[in-house]
């Protein structure tokens, strides 16, 4: 949902420094194209310390940016949807690692294809009520 929102975001708030579709765009595909490598780190991480403890932390870190994101604007909240893009893309990994160690090695594939399902299902009502919101 925070992908879809994203570019919404920046139209509110990144007023001084995008003004146009294309300005808002591109804020938009940089941020992302930064925050995919945001997977990688976690990645290596996840292969090094506890999924688990990655995770609090990824979402911790996740809640408080969200929360500080209010009240900025202009360069701030350029800075600040970074990071919570950043956070929001390391959790993907997080979630298929922790998925595949607890499943049971015949039911991966049903596992994965039922947290997509319940992923996309809550991203639709999710989105209809940015909708209402903005």
């Amino acid at each position: 949902t925070t992908t879809y929102v994203l570019p919404e975001n920046f139209n509110l708030r990144l007023g001084d420094i995008a003004t146009t579709l294309p300005q808002l765009s591109l804020w938009s595909a940089s941020v992302f194209a930064m925050a995919a490598f945001a997977k990688l780190v976690v990645g290596h991480l996840v292969d090094r310390y506890s999924a688990r403890t990655i995770f609090a932390f990824v979402t911790l870190t996740q809640a408080v940016l969200c929360v500080l994101m209010f009240n900025l604007f202009g360069g701030p909240a350029l800075i600040v949807s970074l990071a919570v893009m950043l956070v929001v893309f390391a959790q993907i990994p997080i979630n298929d690692v922790l998925v595949g160690r607890v499943a049971n090695s015949d039911w991966h594939s049903r596992t994965h294809v039922a947290r997509s399902f319940v992923t996309f299902c809550v991203m639709s009502f999710t989105l209809s009520g940015i909708a209402v919101i903005l």
